[in-house]
């Protein structure tokens, strides 16, 4: 038969199967079927394929396989009880592709039933006078099953009209008793003949979203906030401020075990020292724009005077360059090359090296060193190294003084230029403080440290320095930090 008709036939059938179960399934459902019916109305032929115009399966073989439809039809009938939209699409499509064999199984040529490949026909349908016939037919099966006296019920009172009562009445009380919707059967399509009487309408309950809203705004005020909101933001309260401080403290010091109360009360110091650092900012900010504010001024600044003291600061600055390079001290660079952030870092660390003079190596925790890098080690010789200097993180930023055997940790993680800079000027000169002190004190053979800005010449440093050292480091499984 020619595609045409095969749709026809389909469009037909389907308006049939559609109106016989629009009286249970529901319309929703009924379109469905008829969909999936003409979907499914030269499935058997598009199934077979094409490739450069020629067919991947002979035609009329496994796909134009009766008992095939005919199993897929049965099985799609299940899924249409069972999850009822879109078992229905299935149902459909199954019965389009059993009406498109069946149709065929009428002409010459026929279709294959015992097995597949062996081809039997009923030869009913001949040239296209033929197919008219059935598909004139198939469209009048459709179009009466919707005419409204075919669904006339049967008379008040006959023993259809009382059987078909008793079914509405066990399947609305069946449906009452139903908790899953997936699962209730066949009677889901029957409305009651007892008309119950509407339940009045409960009040309009918030939403979760609605409820959540409304929690985290109350959460912003000092009057409705409440230990469990935990630390929010106060955003210039003060009074919001002080609620939280007192109340996050109180639970986290009386409650040590509790980890989210801790957790909350660790939250609002680190908004404190936040708010502190940049409080401290602009208290000195205040003093350099009004000197009159520093109680240590006693004369008026000039711009000569503040330029002298810049270039002190700065000779300063090289003088702890110069001594570093005197005594050989090269920053360590520890690093993976699938780090990311050892990536974004690498330039940093590099202009630190050029700026200060000293070398820089690249110790790569994995087999490929950063590019870039003029000096690199790769593991596993940078394993034991990186083991007993305690990295856990990359990327980590050392200088070590060779002559000395010094290890002071730098940085970790992402740090600016000028903060690198700065920590190894300091910790230098903690280093420098700690060697003037004397080693006795120290503990466990770790140069104990003084962040107090002490500041000996260079030449101190390094006699110093070959007297008594700065610290063991790794050969003595310590590691300054």
């Amino acid at each position: 038969m020619r595609g045409s008709s095969h749709y026809l036939i389909a469009l037909g059938s389907g308006l049939g199967a559609a109106a016989a179960i629009a009286s249970t399934a529901g319309l929703p459902d009924s379109v469905a079927l008829l969909l999936g019916c003409l979907a499914g109305a030269r499935s058997p032929d598009h199934l077979e394929g094409e490739l450069l115009g020629m067919r991947l399966i002979p035609h009329r073989t496994i796909t134009h396989w009766l008992p095939l439809w005919l199993l897929l039809a049965g099985f799609s009938a299940w899924l249409a009880v069972r999850f009822s939209l879109p078992g229905y699409v299935v149902l459909g499509y199954a019965l389009g592709g059993l009406l498109h064999v069946i149709a065929d199984l009428l002409t010459p040529m026929g279709v294959p039933i015992l097995t597949p490949v062996r081809r039997h026909s009923l030869r009913l349908v001949r040239g296209a006078g033929g197919e008219l016939m059935v598909v004139g037919l198939a469209l009048a099966v459709g179009l009466l099953a919707w005419v409204p006296a075919a669904h006339a019920g049967p008379t008040v009172g006959s023993p259809a009209s009382n059987a078909l009562l008793d079914a509405q009445l066990l399947g609305a009380q069946a449906a009452k008793r139903c908790d899953s919707p997936g699962e209730c059967g066949w009677w889901w399509g029957f409305d009651s003949p007892v008309r119950a009487k509407p339940k009045p309408t409960p009040p309009a309950v918030p939403s979760a979203a609605q409820a959540q809203t409304a929690q985290e705004e109350a959460c912003h005020h000092a009057k409705s906030w409440s230990l469990g909101c935990g630390f929010v933001n106060p955003h210039g309260s003060f009074a919001l401020q002080a609620k939280e401080r007192d109340a996050l403290r109180e639970a986290a010091v009386m409650n040590p075990g509790d980890q989210n109360a801790v957790y909350q009360f660790q939250k609002y110091m680190r908004w404190m020292t936040n708010e502190a650092i940049l409080f401290t900012q602009m208290w000195t900010y205040n003093m350099q724009q009004f000197p009159s504010l520093n109680p240590s001024v006693t004369a008026p600044l000039s711009a000569f005077g503040l330029r002298m003291a810049s270039e002190a600061q700065h000779t300063h600055n090289n003088v702890v360059w110069h001594v570093l390079h005197k005594m050989h001290a090269f920053f360590v660079y520890f690093s993976r090359s699938d780090c990311t952030y050892c990536h974004a870092m690498a330039p940093t660390v590099q202009r630190v090296a050029r700026h200060t003079g000293l070398p820089i190596w690249d110790a790569s925790l994995d087999g490929e060193c950063l590019p870039g890098f003029k000096h690199c080690g790769t593991a596993p010789e940078t394993i034991a190294p990186a083991e007993r200097l305690r990295v856990r993180i990359v990327p980590t930023l050392f200088i070590y003084v060779p002559t000395t055997k010094s290890w002071l940790r730098v940085s970790t993680g992402i740090s600016s230029e000028t903060t690198i800079e700065s920590r190894t000027r300091q910790f230098f000169e903690a280093a420098e403080t700690a060697a003037k002190a004397g080693l006795e004190k120290s503990v466990g053979g770790t140069t104990p440290v003084d962040f107090k800005r002490q500041t000996i010449s260079g030449a101190e440093v390094m006699k110093l320095a070959q007297e008594k050292g700065l610290a063991d480091g790794v050969q003595s499984g310590g590691a300054g930090q």
